[in-house]
């Protein structure tokens, strides 16, 4: 909020494996928050205090990470 980064929810995974490709699945819509990691749902989340906002990707600094076929979707807000 207010141009700072937030976690509003998060969810415990194993280690995926290194070298490997992996699919990661975000679904907004309203309130409501579906997060994807290799076709398993790990976190489904509400709160009405994000209707609106930005998309980021983000890693850790110690990480190496690459992002291919990035795909947005949606509908324009009136």
């Amino acid at each position: 909020m207010n141009g700072r980064r937030s976690t509003i929810a998060s969810a415990r995974v194993t280690e995926p494996s290194l070298g490997a490709w992996h699919s990661i699945r975000v679904v907004a819509l309203g309130p409501k928050i579906q997060a994807y990691l290799n076709g398993t749902l790990l976190l489904d989340h509400s709160d009405k205090t994000f209707t609106a906002g930005w998309l980021g990707l983000w890693t850790k600094a110690d990480s190496v990470t690459e992002f291919a076929d990035l795909e947005v979707t949606g509908t324009v807000v009136k």
